[in-house]
């Protein structure tokens, strides 16, 4: 039967007796792991300044060059 394994202590790695099987994920089981709306908003705003930031450097990089081999 699949199912996922949760710690219910603070340690790594988990000890095998503070392991819990559980057979659904449900927004109180992710808000209990510190998986909430804000962490995934942060989260998501982190990947695409990650993204975003070498394509805007790129761009002005270009740019200047462009500019640069005008003159």
């Amino acid at each position: 039967m699949p199912g996922y394994f949760l710690c219910t202590v603070d340690a790594i790695p988990c000890p095998p007796e503070a392991q819990q099987q559980v057979l659904e994920i449900t927004l109180e089981l992710l808000a209990a792991m510190g998986i909430t709306s804000a962490s995934l908003l942060k989260a998501t705003a982190f990947g695409f300044g990650a993204v975003l930031t070498p394509v805007a450097i790129a761009i002005a990089v270009s740019a200047i060059v462009r500019t640069a081999s005008r003159l």
